[in-house]
């Protein structure tokens, strides 16, 4: 009953198809294969792409720092700018009451009749 030939037919037939099924398989994994490979590659061309804008976040933010380095100076410079001024203010309100003064005085000397 159990016919040797017969044996080695079906050990042929079950040995065939788990090949096919092994090729199957391997086809099935070169695909996945080849579909991360192409994953990587576009992983890597955003991370080149992700570092060159880290890159030119960074020049930014050295330019903005050196603003506002700018704005700091200029701001100390017109704080400067707007003490001198109320100085010069003070200062001309002193000359203008003096001469206020001075020409009462003169007004007064020759009321008097001593000018």
């Amino acid at each position: 009953m159990n016919n040797p030939s017969l044996q080695s037919s079906s050990a042929i037939q079950a040995l065939t198809e788990a090949n096919e099924t092994l090729l199957k398989s391997k086809s099935r994994l070169q695909q996945d294969v080849i579909g991360l490979k192409k994953q990587l590659i576009t992983q890597e061309q955003q991370y080149l792409l992700l570092q060159t804008e880290l890159e030119k976040v960074d020049e930014l933010r050295l330019k903005l720092h050196s603003k506002e380095q700018d704005i700091a100076e200029q701001l100390a410079y017109q704080k400067k700018l707007e003490d001198e001024i109320r100085d010069l203010r003070e200062a001309l309100m002193a000359l203008s009451t003096e001469n206020l003064r001075l020409k009462r005085r003169k007004w007064y000397q020759v009321l008097l009749g001593k000018g």
